[in-house]
């Protein structure tokens, strides 16, 4: 997948968010809930 496409207004994301991009795709660390109510009990809100 290529990140960033070419663009008037492109931006390249950084390490952190190209990593979360990476990880995201290949299925790892991702938040699975059953409800927006489960989900927020799972991230502490």
């Amino acid at each position: 997948m290529k990140i960033v496409e070419k663009t008037k207004t492109s931006r390249v994301p950084n390490k952190k968010t190209r990593q979360a991009i990476e990880d995201a795709d290949k299925g790892k660390n991702i938040n699975r809930a059953k409800s927006a109510k489960d989900l927020y009990k799972k991230l502490g809100i």
